[in-house]
């Protein structure tokens, strides 16, 4: 609707009252993009004739208007699709659909006109919007990205095996610091943990005071140590995708969202848009308790399919080992996994994953 290969001044939803709340979710992202929207209402129990009759009498009204009509038939029930694409014909209304498999506009009549593929604009704030989703926060990803937090945190990657210990030590450490962001005095002998705790410092993201503790800059330094780094070079690695991805259209850190008429909020770890599908993905450092992967796995599944319907696409980065029958589970359930053997190569592997949407 939005797609400047069909330009809109105005959009005419046609269904019927239980449809009108989706209707209104898209309005107000329309009315962004300057498309004017009507909401034509049928009854829910239709019936061929009569439904094509009230068509005919409201394309005759919108013919008075300036301009040329196109009819979207690419939902709706069988019956009400055939009827109304039969009246299209009889008014010479050209008829297209979305095919969201291939990410492609194809036109049913005539079909002297050629397919193309639909133009990867829309942003996620509109995407969520028009899923009945409103975003209330996020983690602007400028103002954390360098140079020099990506190569770091990219070497924490490459070595996730091995600091795999570290990792966990770090976060222990971290999760003790009080409201000012100091940890408790730091403890001896910390291996390879010391060298993660270094690499903090060389980042200005934490100090070492005179009493052998370690002092944070401020929540979101503490928040990257207990963990978030792993959110944050998986979004850059994305990013840095963007270049040879150009389908790659968006990127989002710490989404906290809501739907309508729901009180319960949601934060998407990292989300992007790719090829018009939203992709979401958790990102874990801690080991699992019992049971926990299962319910990352089905919690991912659900927001996915709620906020970005059948082709959104969900994923787990753990820097943790996942069972064999929770690996199965998620690939059930359409859910990928990058586990600790992926995260070295780890920017390869989610090319593919995003190359296959």
């Amino acid at each position: 609707m939005i797609d400047c290969q069909i330009p809109s001044d105005e959009v005419v939803f046609v269904g019927t009252h239980l449809q009108i709340e989706k209707a209104q979710a898209l309005r107000g992202l329309l009315a962004a993009n300057k498309i004017k929207v009507e909401y034509f209402e049928v009854k829910e129990k239709i019936k061929s004739e009569t439904f094509g009759r009230a068509l005919k009498e409201k394309l005759n009204s919108l013919n008075r208007l300036e301009g040329s009509l196109v009819f979207n038939a690419s939902c709706g029930s069988r019956l009400a699709v055939l009827t109304a694409s039969h009246v299209c014909s009889e008014f010479d209304i050209p008829v297209y659909v979305v095919e969201p498999t291939q990410d492609r506009i194809s036109w049913v009549a005539p079909t002297l006109y050629d397919s193309v593929d639909v133009a990867d604009k829309i942003q996620i704030s509109q995407f969520l919007q028009a899923y009945q989703t409103e975003v209330f926060r996020y983690i602007d990803f400028k103002s954390v990205h360098s140079d020099r937090a990506f190569s770091i945190f990219k070497q924490w990657l490459e070595k996730a095996n091995a600091y795999s210990n570290a990792f966990g030590r770090l976060n222990a450490i971290t999760s003790k610091a009080n409201s000012n962001h100091v940890t408790g005095k730091l403890p001896n002998h910390l291996g390879d943990t010391q060298r993660l705790i270094s690499d903090l410092i060389r980042l200005g993201y934490a100090i070492e005071n005179e009493k052998e503790q370690l002092v944070y800059t401020n929540e979101t330094c503490r928040k990257m140590g207990m963990g978030m780094w792993l959110e944050y070079i998986t979004l850059a690695l994305v990013d840095d995708l963007r270049e040879e991805l150009p389908t790659i259209q968006d990127i989002g850190w710490g989404v906290e969202v809501m739907r309508h008429n729901d009180s319960l909020r949601n934060e998407l770890d990292v989300c992007f848009l790719a090829n018009n599908k939203l992709h979401v993905v958790e990102c874990k450092t801690k080991k699992y308790q019992s049971g926990e992967v299962k319910s990352i796995i089905h919690q991912l599944e659900v927001l996915a399919d709620l906020m970005g319907g059948y082709s959104a696409r969900g994923a787990l980065v753990s820097l943790k080992p996942v069972s064999s029958n929770d690996s199965l589970r998620a690939e059930e359930l359409g859910i990928k996994i990058f586990g600790p053997n992926h995260l070295p190569n780890l920017k390869a592997h989610m090319k593919r994953w995003i190359e296959q949407a």
